[in-house]
């Protein structure tokens, strides 16, 4: 049986990690093709590539790294970048 702290402890995570999911999706600056992906790690691979990106020395964790992956692999397509004239 779950006490009702761990219970509280686990829904508090849960409401964090779908924070992170939205905010993901928020700060995206590209198109995603979500169909037949999975959508949550996809959204958490953007939040952890767009918005952890200044932690570059913090450990990554196996789930960190397939999230990333989805969201690069969920890319459509890079945003029009202007000519550096190279």
């Amino acid at each position: 049986m779950i006490s009702r702290s761990m219970h509280g402890q686990v829904s508090t995570t849960l409401g964090r990690e779908r924070a992170k999911v939205r905010v993901g999706y928020e700060l995206a600056r590209v198109s995603l093709d979500t169909r037949g992906r999975n959508r949550v790690l996809i959204g958490l691979g953007s939040y952890i590539v767009n918005a952890q990106s200044v932690y570059r020395n913090r450990e990554i964790s196996d789930h960190d790294l397939r999230a990333v992956y989805e969201y690069l692999s969920a890319i459509r397509a890079l945003p029009d970048t202007p000519s550096s004239g190279l």
